[in-house]
């Protein structure tokens, strides 16, 4: 942030206005060193931050203004207004956005303008490649009250390309308001002090590749639709070199991406062993039951269309017998098979035997018996969670990991895919969230340790009512209309989410060393925004849990437990937590007081039952263990 201090010529007043305005400055104390700070922050607030190909999706562009008097005791929030031109860059490879990504996200129009602004247009002239959006104040430009946000434009966007690296698809968008044009003035005036300032800001987004973009754009992919399942076109079939490196012989010329085997065969989907291939492509894929595979639509060969291979086969069997109290019995049986391919054979064979027995036996019993059993199972919904929040001391922390002031932290859970139960590993559910614990006391920057959640094995959805009581949902939808108890204004099928694992902590203790830790984190998204004067009537709730390996609950030392951050994690299980778990070393929780925690429907990798690659190829959701 650049920050500027410029002072207003004085006013031309009389002698009389004179001696009553140096009366006013001794009746009031002005500060001989009256000030004033003008910032602010831009946020990019996505409709959906997990992309899928061809999704549209809104960007709502805003600033918050955090101008301020600077001179105690009058350190106050001020307004400011916002001239000048706020430019939006649709996707970068990072938060700072020094490397560009056009193309990932295409313009389609841009809307919903602030009182002020004048324009918002796709930049073609300073950017040919698409990727910037201008947004153009008036000259009156916006006013923005003291600690007040302002929707500036609502940019509608296209996912068209998505990122193969890094392989969860992360990429940025990020606003930027210019130098000088954001200016605030003290409060109240007397001084004549005005300064002008900046602001900025991104937002975290994911648009992996995966089977089913409609793009071949994997090593294992030699076909690929959107939606999967149908008979691919000649641009979605076949690459240009196999995973082996060898050219494929798809196409004409051989080794091109067009031209594939008009054999109406369609791609295989996610539940397949070898998804997004298609019998066709010159690739015998076993697994998936072919037993040859010619790369050509020529039905008549020794390889069908069906990928196998020509045969017949005939065979004729009969059989009788008797039998009485003395039982004989006697089969007869004669079998003849023909089968061709590149060779011809026949075979028959007869048999007869006779044998008898007499057997005499008796028994008799009566049992009875009746049970009922009844297991109810709860309904599993599909969510995933996003929210970036400062969180109020809950009072709860232990003595050996110090009271704090406040936590800060955030980021997403549930993408790329995010498999709703127990499991005895890592590979269903994906993330990245962090939290960071501030002190108590003083101005509450100083750091107590920072948490970072690196692995998943639960993950619960619920729907709750205003009073926390859990509700069924109404066609997919948790509260639909009812703004008050959340997560509304946009639709979803959850409004409160669980979510444990382990992760790595490094307090203050250790100094740069960590701790490898297991984590249970429970969240209410109750409606936009989660806190402060715009939030509904009941504010979003953020409550984490954190058990540190083989170190006191109370004291913070060390203790040999015989614990592992694997077994604590699996005994906090969202579904089926262990009764006798331990207390937590941390225990932070409360209302938010500001921020957001945002409950989105699941992903569609999820919808489909499978987390897919990287890293773990056909780890399905049904493999949970509880419930």
């Amino acid at each position: 942030m650049n920050v500027h201090r410029r002072i207003h010529p004085a006013r031309s007043i009389g002698i009389a206005r004179a001696v009553a305005a140096v009366a006013l400055s001794l009746a009031f104390a002005v500060p001989a060193y009256a000030g004033v700070q003008a910032s602010g922050s831009n946020s990019i607030l996505p409709s959906n931050s997990n992309l899928t190909i061809d999704e549209v999706i809104t960007l709502d562009v805003r600033i918050t203004n955090t101008s301020s008097n600077t001179v105690p005791p009058n350190t106050d929030p001020v307004p400011a207004v916002l001239t000048g031109v706020t430019t939006v860059k649709l996707a970068c490879t990072s938060s700072t956005c020094a490397t560009e990504l056009p193309g990932v996200l295409e313009f389609q129009s841009c809307g919903n303008l602030a009182t002020g602004v004048a324009s918002c247009v796709l930049d073609l002239v300073g950017d040919p490649t698409g990727n910037t959006v201008k947004i153009t104040m008036d000259a009156g430009g916006v006013a923005i009250g003291a600690s007040a946000t302002v929707t500036l434009a609502t940019i509608t966007a296209k996912a068209v390309a998505p990122i193969s690296n890094p392989a969860d698809g992360k990429f940025n968008t990020r606003a930027d308001t210019q130098d000088n044009d954001l200016e605030a003035c003290q409060v109240p005036d007397g001084t004549s002090i005005c300064t002008t300032g900046n602001a900025g800001g991104s937002a975290v987004l994911f648009f992996p590749v995966v089977c089913g973009d409609g793009i071949v754009n994997q090593d294992f992919e030699t076909c690929d639709t959107n939606p999967l399942g149908q008979v691919p076109g000649t641009d979605q079939c076949c690459p240009a070199i196999r995973a082996d490196g060898s050219p494929n012989i798809c196409g004409d010329p051989a080794g091109s991406q067009t031209g594939c085997p008009a054999n109406g065969n369609t791609c295989r989907d996610n539940n397949d062993a070898n998804p997004c291939t298609i019998c066709g492509d010159g690739v015998v894929q076993v697994s998936s039951g072919e037993a040859c595979d010619d790369g050509n639509d020529n039905d008549s060969d020794s390889c069908t269309n069906a990928c196998g291979t020509t045969s017949t086969s005939t065979s004729t069997s009969t059989s009788t017998s008797t039998s009485s109290s003395t039982s004989t019995s006697t089969s007869t049986s004669t079998s003849t098979s023909t089968s061709t391919s590149s060779s011809t054979s026949t075979s028959s064979s007869s048999s007869t035997s006779t044998s008898s027995s007499t057997s005499t036996s008796s028994s008799s019993s009566t049992s009875t018996s009746s049970s009922t059993t009844t297991t109810t199972i709860p309904t599993l919904i599909g969510c995933r969670i996003t929210g970036g929040f400062i969180l109020p001391d809950g009072n709860t922390d232990d003595a050996g990991y110090m009271d704090i002031t406040k936590g800060t932290g955030g980021g997403q859970v549930g993408a790329a895919c995010g498999c709703i139960g127990c499991y005895d590993d890592y590979h269903h559910i994906r993330g990245q969230w962090q939290y960071t614990r501030k002190a108590q006391g003083g101005n509450g920057k100083k750091n107590l340790g920072t948490f970072h959640a690196s692995d998943y094995n639960s993950l619960m959805c619920l729907c709750l009512d205003a009073n926390g009581n859990p509700v069924d949902t109404e066609n997919g939808l948790c509260n639909p209309g009812n703004r008050d108890t959340g997560p509304e204004p946009r639709p979803a099928p959850a409004n409160a989410a669980c979510f444990t694992g382990v992760g790595t902590i490094s307090p203050p203790q250790l100094g740069k060393r960590t701790e490898v830790v297991a984590f249970k984190i429970y969240v209410e998204d109750r409606g936009e925004p989660g806190a402060g004067n715009n939030s509904g009537t009941l504010a979003d709730i953020y409550h984490i849990q954190i058990w540190i390996p083989n170190r006191d609950p109370q004291s913070g030392n060390p203790v040999e437990l015989g614990e592992t951050a694997d077994d604590l994690a699996a005994r906090a299980c969202c579904f089926d937590p262990d009764p006798d778990l331990r207390q937590p070393n941390i225990d932070d929780g409360g209302e938010l007081i500001h921020g957001n925690i945002q409950i989105h429907p699941e992903t569609p990798l999820t919808e489909k039952d499978v987390c897919s690659p990287p890293p773990n190829a056909g780890s399905l959701c049904t493999d949970r263990i509880a419930p």
